[in-house]
């Protein structure tokens, strides 16, 4: 009698939490908490459509991305000759990026000294594109889907990238 005292008890607490309404945010499903960083189109002829704001964006993730895979990202910037420092972690958990550029080990923070002399000339990019901009090759590992935010650091300015890096929200893009 107990025993079915019980079960009865647990199937009602059961049916009770069906009904419910579930707030908890599923790693799978794009966050409304997350409000990633706009996406530009500024150099269509260049690159695909970058996220971020003046003066750094970021290209990089794919719909195909897996768990623990790098994603190849290009970091664009207006052209400098600065220090820049690259960092990432997770907004909606715990997490850290690891990021790096070549055959380099990973590194959570991602350091180019002089930018203007590491960039690479992508297909379609003209002397005027070039003397405008940099663009820096890099791998990132994300350790999971989620909310992710890059603090990049050129000299003493901070800009502040976010990216919502869940499937759902990628299939949307």
């Amino acid at each position: 009698m107990a025993t079915s005292l019980l079960s009865g008890l647990c199937l009602a607490l059961l049916g009770v939490a069906s009904s419910a309404p579930d707030r908890r945010i599923s790693a799978a499903e794009p966050s409304s908490l997350c409000q990633q960083s706009p996406t530009q189109d500024l150099l269509p002829e260049v690159v695909a459509p970058m996220v971020g704001v003046r003066p750094v964006w970021m290209v990089g993730g794919s719909a195909t991305w897996r768990n623990g895979e790098p994603i190849k990202t290009l970091w664009v910037l207006l052209r400098t000759s600065e220090t820049v420092r690259i960092r990432g972690r997770r907004l909606d958990g715990p997490g850290v990026v690891t990021l790096r550029t070549g055959d380099d080990p990973p590194t959570d923070t991602l350091v180019i000294s002089n930018p203007a002399r590491q960039s690479v000339t992508p297909g379609g990019a003209s002397p005027e594109i070039m003397r405008a901009y940099v663009f820096l090759p890099s791998h990132v590992f994300y350790p999971g889907p989620g909310c992710w935010e890059f603090t990049v650091r050129i000299g003493d300015e901070e800009v502040r990238i976010v990216r919502d890096l869940n499937p759902k929200a990628l299939e949307a893009r």
